[in-house]
């Protein structure tokens, strides 16, 4: 008798023990064999993940991020207007002497690529980086069979959260197909401004390396004068003064006494500079940009480790960003574009 009671005690200690769990996408009470950190559902296919409890950001630190977001596209802001402005003061009243076929040719080039670069960071600036939508949860009334399927929950927004999205603590909102939390435009780079955050790196790189050509054959242009003008300073010993005339805009001498710089020639000496190191900087992003997004990855994607196969290689992912039209239309301006990004609606 006390083999039969012992036998019959192994046996239920042998089965598993049930741990039942709660949908969050349906509400519907699971039965799970055991304790697991991650479950599906089997209606609704929402994802379960037990994570503890995350802290939010200081009001502090909040503001603080906020502030650092301004300043840099202030900086950018700035930058811009400087670099064209000061091009079109250094460059144009010595490259163009009266109103001729070059003069109307480059105002209009500069025009065009003054007004794209801040038309595509006005949009990926200003624009919602990637909205989710809205989608129907909590109540296995209204969810439909495989409604959530492959969706989280965020525990910042309380809402569902669909595969491929991000939580942008700075932004404070979840993001389709997030790709980074970009501070010089004080925005996320989603879904939904993704491609006019490439045109902007693109018309940012043509307008660097116009300005660099337009103020190196400035420079150029003037030299002979330059050298003619040191050659007789030096012969008649006579001060050069400190003014606005184009004669006197050019490094007094290089080497030997201080040297005297007009301000035509500190404006020309910083858009040459400027230009390259501008160039060199955004040039590298824009390529990074441009080799994950034909990889079909995300810059975050690409921080984890075998987190995204690349199978989807290849120019569709382009036309996913930039849509199905010719690539020759992807850079004119466009407020909207058929780009794929994926919809969700209360069903």
């Amino acid at each position: 008798m006390k083999s039969l009671q012992y036998q019959c005690k192994s046996r239920m200690e042998e089965q598993p023990k049930v741990y039942e769990a709660q949908c969050w996408g349906c509400a519907q009470w699971l039965v799970l064999p055991s304790y697991t950190p991650a479950f599906r559902c089997g209606w609704c296919g929402a994802l379960s993940i037990q994570k503890p409890p995350k802290t939010a950001r200081s009001r502090w630190k909040s503001r603080l991020i906020v502030f650092r977001d301004r300043a840099f596209v202030t900086f950018v802001l700035i930058i811009i207007a400087s670099t064209v402005c000061g091009g079109v003061w250094v460059a144009f009243p010595v490259l163009f002497t009266s109103i001729n076929f070059s003069f109307v040719f480059h105002s209009a080039l500069t025009a065009i690529l003054t007004f794209n670069t801040l038309f595509n960071f006005a949009l990926c600036a200003h624009s919602p980086p990637g909205p989710v939508g809205k989608i129907a949860w909590g109540d296995v009334g209204f969810v439909p069979r495989g409604g959530l399927e492959g969706h989280t929950f965020c525990e910042y927004c309380k809402s569902p959260k669909p595969k491929g999205a991000h939580h942008c603590r700075t932004c404070g909102t979840c993001v389709m197909d997030m790709d980074h939390h970009c501070p010089f435009i004080g925005n996320c780079v989603g879904a939904n401004n993704h491609r006019h955050f490439i045109l902007f790196l693109l018309y940012t790189v043509i307008s660097c390396f116009y300005v660099f050509g337009m103020g190196l054959y400035t420079g150029l242009k003037i030299w002979p004068s330059v050298i003619s003008f040191n050659h007789a300073r030096s012969a008649r010993r006579v001060s050069i003064p400190l003014g606005l005339d184009l004669g006197t805009d050019v490094v007094a001498r290089l080497f030997g006494s201080p040297l005297v710089v007009s301000a035509r020639a500190v404006g020309l000496l910083y858009l040459v500079v400027s230009s390259i190191a501008i160039c060199t900087g955004v040039g590298l992003l824009l390529y990074q940009q441009v080799s994950l997004l034909y990889s079909g990855e995300t810059f975050l994607d690409s921080l984890v480790p075998y987190g995204k196969s690349k199978d989807r290689e290849g120019w569709d992912n382009v036309r996913r960003v930039f849509g199905n039209r010719h690539p020759f239309w992807w850079l004119f301006p466009t407020f909207s574009v058929d780009s794929g990004i994926r919809k969700i609606h209360v069903r």
